[in-house]
């Protein structure tokens, strides 16, 4: 009986719809389609506007190649574990912080065309480098012009009188040179014959010349040298030729080795004085034949975010931050905190930066003076001949802020 009704309610007629309910049928299935499409133009539409206000794009420009790249690497590094702190901690808020990173080649022609490509093709209102100072001092006009705030790592006292745009987590040569001076006051005798060798850059130059005018007394030899320059024999005679007890190297990681090598197998018994270059595995690694002291900025003053970011790096790059990656860190950082306050206005961040002060950053405590320059003091380190590094003591120039250019 079932199968019987089955068949019969399955041969019944199918009623077709009357013409006015098809019409109304089609009306609601159009509106439908339509609520639809309203809905989808309504939140693609929102989210066209909202794209350009979430994106922060910030430009990098450091020597990825060239003969300051080994800098350069590190200190993008530093960049690097600063944007994944700046993003979790929410410090922009809804925005999301776009890096975009340029390689000046360890040229200033190379910083100029990474400066103009940001501004010109990234549209970017904001760049983070560069470190040698050389190459900052001639991207200083391009941002200037551009209003574009830059805040670099180069240490030239040049950089002072840069631009009002122009700001540098790295101190200053003059400090660098004074500190120096300091090393040949406290330790040297007045019978000392001091020699300066330097590189010919706006670097060494620049540590060179306060060193001669800070100095007390007689500067017996002093002498430049090409960057490109590897064996430096010539140099290491006229040193000994000029009985040069106290010997000043301004130099860079690439070269100052084989210096200190060849001053050693000439059999050179003075004492070398340096900077922050000295800083290195391996030149520290090495045993001399002659005292060493070096003076290099106070980078790893404690803080939380010190703490926090020394952490990350060895997480992620399993070796110790090097000398640049602090200060590279605390650039962006310094940027970042800027835009938190009063918004993504270079002016307005600008005048942020000249007022803030004892920010915490990943060197410490961060504050800058009118010119833009970091305040920063300096660490004296030590090697006696075939001993291990030893750490001597500390000169603060935070309390000169306003100090003559030099």
């Amino acid at each position: 009986m079932h199968s019987q009704l089955t068949t019969y309610v399955a041969l019944l007629p199918v009623e077709s719809p009357s013409p006015r309910r098809a019409r109304l049928q089609r009306r609601r299935a159009g509106a439908a389609v339509l609520a639809l499409f309203l809905v989808a133009a309504a939140l693609l539409s929102n989210a066209c506007r909202r794209q350009p206000d979430t994106v922060l794009t910030i430009g990098v420009v450091f020597p990825i190649t060239g003969d300051a790249s080994f800098w350069g690497k590190n200190a993008e590094r530093g960049v690097r574990i600063a944007a994944d702190t700046i993003a979790d901690a929410g410090l922009l808020g809804e925005s999301r912080l776009e890096l975009v990173v340029e390689d000046s080649r360890s040229t200033a022609d190379g910083a100029v065309s990474a400066a103009r490509k940001l501004i010109d093709q990234n549209g970017v209102r904001f760049i983070v480098g560069d470190l040698v100072s050389s190459n900052l001092v001639a991207m200083a006009p391009v941002v200037s012009r551009e209003s574009v705030l830059t805040v670099g790592l180069g240490s030239t006292p040049k950089l002072r009188i840069a631009g009002d745009y122009v700001f540098r987590t790295w101190p200053s040569d003059d400090l660098q040179g004074r500190a120096v001076a300091d090393i040949l006051t406290r330790q040297s005798s007045d019978a000392a014959t001091i020699g300066l060798v330097f590189v010919n850059n706006e670097y060494g130059q620049g540590v060179a010349d306060v060193v001669s005018a800070t100095w007390n007394g007689e500067i017996t030899m002093s002498e430049a040298y090409d960057k490109t320059v590897r064996d430096f024999r010539g140099i290491v005679l006229r040193v000994l030729d000029a009985d040069i007890n106290w010997l000043v190297l301004v130099s860079y990681p690439e070269e100052l080795p084989i210096l200190l090598r060849q001053l050693n197998e000439a059999g050179y018994s003075g004492t070398v004085v340096g900077t922050e270059t000295f800083q290195n595995d391996d030149i520290l690694s090495n045993k001399y034949g002659f005292d060493v002291f070096f003076t290099l900025p106070d980078l790893e003053r404690p803080s939380s975010v010190a703490t926090s970011f020394r952490d990350a790096y060895v997480a992620r790059y399993g070796e110790e931050p090097g000398v640049p990656a602090r200060p590279a860190h605390d650039a962006l950082w310094a940027i970042a905190h800027g835009i938190s306050a009063v918004g993504a206005d270079p002016q307005k961040v600008r005048q942020f930066l000249l007022e803030v002060k004892n920010l915490e950053a990943a060197s410490g405590i961060l504050s800058f003076d009118k010119h833009g320059d970091v305040l920063t003091p300096f660490l004296v380190k030590s090697m006696t001949a075939g001993a291990e590094v030893q750490s001597g003591w500390t000169i603060d120039f935070s309390s000169e802020p306003d100090r003559a250019i030099q």
